[in-house]
């Protein structure tokens, strides 16, 4: 696959006039049609890969978008996931606009620039390769099934270039899916998910006139850290991990809900925490306990997703009222009355829930650099929340208002404009699952596929994670197998632009490390953190006392003998 990807940026390379060079400052116009969530989901999935290459991207629906907003632009990407008649003004600004668009789906036989290309029904596919390629890029879900993702049936204009060609399914013969003309570019497919996304994304580099970097970032997360964690095996993770320079994550969580304890009351947790972190580990704070209901255990449950309803975080976890939709209320003003509630009691849970989660560890001196959601369920309010408070995110994103299992992931580093100004280190090969163990399965082996296939794929990650808790023998196969990967760079977040804040509370990183400014006042957290340190040093506090009862002791002798002697001598 590595060859299929070098002939595709090789072919692509071919129509540019202008030598790839680093993005100058993109301004990207996202316009879509749409009526359903299920289609915004492929609106952020475009969204995210557009992020890595430009940083001011404007998200406007064909129905809301005016001319007057919309000078400026570099790129523009129209994703047509309903069939519709546009707007007039959208249609007249992308017949018109003078740079490079990208339109994918629907609704392009309105637009003249996309004349060259003529659409005809769905088809399945069996695989995806540019013209020179010599075996294709299979398309398959993560189960390995072939995808039923349809594409569009096509046929191009002797204008027109074909970059990529999809095999048909039924015999195998060759369609045109990503087609040039000029300026102008077709994607025949209203779905993006991988592969196709990651297909599309190797594309968009000679678009934005980008050169990809050299080598892969990679990262490795040791993940659910929480008090009731084993400090020796930590310990011993640490040391294995020092010994082969490789920086890595600590996703942590503050409080055990299942013991209730926290950070004050596992003093040796805190010591090897605070080792780690001088010694190649970084922080991110995963949740607050790691689970919302009562019956959930932390490390497994949903913090900011209610799985029971499949739902935002709308209510207390101890309340069982049913999610209610249009059909619940008389009129629509009623209804987002309804909805707007829910939102506010998300919002002010979530800020609730991140502003301890931070405080109870840099009480101890622990600073988290990045935050990463439970499960990486979370709603797009949640990532406007969070972004108030973290410049990084860490993992994989829910891209659904409706459901936690539609997440995605980029190959890329990415600030889509959905996560409101945060970057995206993403998670892309998954992680040592005991479950296929159980089944005969070797994880690591699956791993070191997905990481096989990442690899093909420009400025690409190869990241995952790892349960501790399994001790030290596994993680050591792992890197060495994960090491043998070419041109891997193990990606160090203290040494990267990181930014926390919460009230009177500042961390930043920078190529000197971290940086912290702490004006908090007194806190139940400080309190419950001298408690701890109290409890853990009885022992010396009672000999500090003993000694200084003693010391005191004998100054006072020391002085009656002297007063003793000034009254016999005077």
């Amino acid at each position: 696959m590595k060859k299929f990807m070098s002939a595709l940026l090789c072919f692509l390379l071919l129509g540019q006039s202008v030598p790839l060079q680093a993005a100058a400052a993109s301004k990207v116009l996202l316009l879509y049609s749409a009526d359903s969530e299920e289609d915004m989901a492929q609106v952020r999935i475009l969204d995210s890969l557009l992020g890595h290459f430009a940083g001011d991207i404007a998200v406007v629906s064909d129905e809301a978008f005016t001319p007057q907003t919309a000078a400026g632009y570099t790129h523009v990407f129209y994703a047509g996931l309903k069939r519709r008649k546009l707007p007039p003004a959208a249609a007249a600004y992308l017949n018109s606009f003078s740079g490079p668009l990208l339109a994918m789906g629907y609704n392009t036989e309105q637009l003249q620039r996309f004349s060259f290309v003529t659409i005809g029904e769905d088809i399945n596919a069996s695989g995806i390769f540019p013209p020179d390629a010599k075996q294709p890029l299979p398309i398959v879900h993560a189960d390995g099934e072939a995808s039923s993702y349809a594409l569009f049936q096509t046929s191009a204009a002797p204008s027109a270039s074909v970059i990529l060609y999809a095999n048909r399914l039924e015999d195998g013969q060759p369609v045109p899916i990503l087609l040039q003309d000029g300026q102008s570019y077709y994607f025949a497919s209203d779905k993006i998910d991988n592969p196709y996304g990651q297909v599309l994304g190797e594309a968009m580099f000679p678009l934005f006139k980008t050169k990809p970097a050299s080598g892969h970032n990679a990262y490795l997360r040791l993940e659910d850290i929480r008090p009731g964690s084993d400090p020796a095996v930590l310990r011993q993770i640490a040391d294995y991990l020092k010994d082969e320079h490789i920086p890595y994550i600590m996703s942590v969580i503050p409080v055990n809900m299942d013991t209730g304890q926290h950070m004050a009351d596992v003093p040796e947790l805190v010591d090897v925490l605070q080792y780690m972190q001088k010694n190649g580990g970084s922080i991110v704070l995963h949740g607050y306990s790691h689970q919302y209901r009562p019956d959930e255990k932390t490390g497994e449950g949903f913090e900011f997703w209610d799985v029971l309803r499949n739902s935002p975080i709308f209510q207390e976890a101890d309340l069982n009222s049913k999610r209610k939709t249009r059909a619940d209320f008389a009129d629509e003003a009623a209804y987002k009355a309804y909805i707007q509630a829910g939102r506010t009691f998300e919002e002010n849970y979530i800020r609730k829930r991140i502003e301890h989660g931070v405080q109870e560890l840099t009480v101890h001196k622990l600073y988290p650099l990045a935050f990463e959601a439970p499960h990486y369920t979370m709603s797009q309010t949640g990532y406007q929340v969070a972004s108030e408070y973290f410049s990084t995110y860490v993992g994989r994103v829910q891209i659904s208002d409706e459901t936690w299992t539609h997440s995605y992931v980029p190959s890329y580093e990415t600030r889509p404009s959905f996560l409101h100004g945060m970057r995206l280190l993403p998670e892309t090969i998954g992680f040592y699952d005991m479950a296929m163990v159980q089944e005969g399965k070797d994880p690591i082996r699956d791993m070191l596929s997905h990481a096989k296939e990442q690899a093909q794929f420009s400025d690409s990650y190869i990241a995952g994670f790892y349960h501790p808790a399994l001790g030290v023998a596994h993680l050591r196969v792992l890197i060495k197998e994960l090491k043998k990967v070419p041109h891997l760079h193990w990606i160090d977040l203290q040494k990267q632009p990181n930014t926390v804040k919460i009230p009177n509370l500042k961390i930043h990183t920078d190529a000197n490390g971290i940086h912290v400014q702490d004006d908090t006042p007194l806190s139940v957290y400080k309190v419950k953190e001298m408690l701890g340190h109290a409890q853990s040093d009885t022992l010396l506090v009672i000999l500090w006392i003993s000694g200084t009862a003693v010391l005191l002791f004998l100054l006072n002798i020391g002085y009656l003998i002297w007063k003793r002697k000034e009254q016999l001598h005077g």
